[in-house]
Formats: structure tokens, C-alpha cells, sequence
């Protein structure tokens, strides 16, 4: 996806599987372009941090990258979006799950999974549409490409609804309570 993105853009991470995804294949020439909470581990962070950050910055191009979980405890910052037509550029990873939860779980908890599923969720490109701003729902590589164009050649707010392997896991990872020294590969299939 970056390979589409100006050498500048700032990208703001939300916690969890995205964060870790967009920590790894986003390209970063430059300290400063990659916005995350840390690991205050702090859930719905990435809109409107992203948003601040085009109000800071509006001549970069400011890509908002979340999970499903994070995205709806702030989603109605949508609004601030859409008022001021900002230039934020939604990549939604949805898996239907907390998904670093979920991987916690089935890594350091034998596969015992509780509260992690999210198959209730909203039709992210309809509640997109009820806030004014353009939505597309991405379910195929090939359309990968053709998403980002068009978000990129739409002026204002624009929201990609990823949709990924609710199994799919992130590595390298750190377990809880460890050191980066201690980081875990993917095991073997």
C-alpha cells in the first residue's frame, strides 16, 4: 500500500494487529510519519489522532490505519472529518475480532478464547455513507490497488473496509511482560 503514498505521509496506527502490520510494511523515510499510542495499548486512538495530524499538517497526506474493535470507540470523530473536508485516509483492517486478543489467546492461553469475536459489527461502508463520506469494502487482492487509487484521487474522507482472515496472526510479536529481547518469530505450521 505504500508504494501509493507520497514518501511523506504520516500514517496514525491504532492498537493491536494493525499497528504491528503498519509498523512492518509501511515505508517511513523520515522520524515523525508514524503516529501510534505506543504501548499505552489505548483503543480508538488512530482517527481522531489522524485527524489532529492533518489539522497539523495539512499539506502531508494523512493515512489513518485501525482495527474494527478500536475504529467504533471513536468512530463518530467521522464527523469532524467530513465538516472540514480533511484529507483523512481510512484503511480499515476488519477481521471480524480483536485480533491481537485473539492471537494472545491462542498463543499464550492454549487456544482459550474469550470475548475476542466481533462478528456484530457495523457495514463500515454504510455507516461510512450515513456520515457524508465516500466507502469502499475490499474482500480481493486485486482490488487492493484500485481502492487506494481511488482514495487517494477523492478530495476529503475516504474509508477502505479491509476485510482480512479473522485467523490471520502478526509476527514478530512480544509476550506480555517480556523484553524486545524475548520477541516471538511465527511458530512452525
Amino acid at each position: 500500500m505504500y508504494k501509493r503514498c507520497r514518501n511523506e505521509a504520516i500514517v496514525v496506527a491504532d492498537v493491536g494487529q494493525n499497528q504491528i502490520w503498519a509498523a512492518l510494511w509501511w515505508n517511513y523515510d523520515r522520524p515523525g510519519l508514524f503516529l501510534n499510542s505506543g504501548g499505552s495499548g489505548t483503543m480508538g486512538f488512530a482517527l481522531p489522532a489522524a485527524i489532529g495530524a492533518k489539522f497539523a499538517r495539512p499539506e502531508l497526506d494523512v493515512w489513518c490505519v485501525a482495527g474494527e474493535g478500536g475504529f467504533v470507540m471513536t468512530a463518530q470523530e467521522l464527523s469532524v472529518a467530513v465538516e472540514h473536508q480533511l484529507d483523512v485516509k481510512i484503511v480499515l483492517l476488519n477481521n471480524f475480532s480483536l485480533g491481537m486478543v485473539r492471537q494472545f489467546q491462542d498463543d499464550f492461553y492454549g487456544g482459550v478464547r474469550s470475548e475476542s469475536d466481533l462478528k456484530h459489527m457495523p457495514d463500515f461502508v454504510k455507516l461510512a455513507d450515513a456520515y457524508g463520506l465516500p466507502a469502499i469494502r475490499v474482500d480481493k487482492f486485486a482490488d487492493i490497488g484500485p481502492a487506494m487509487d481511488a482514495a487517494q484521487r477523492t478530495k476529503g474522507p475516504f474509508l477502505i473496509d479491509f476485510r482480512i482472515d479473522p485467523e490471520a496472526n502478526v509476527y514478530p510479536i512480544v509476550p506480555l511482560g517480556k523484553s524486545l529481547n524475548d520477541f516471538w518469530e511465527a511458530p512452525d505450521q
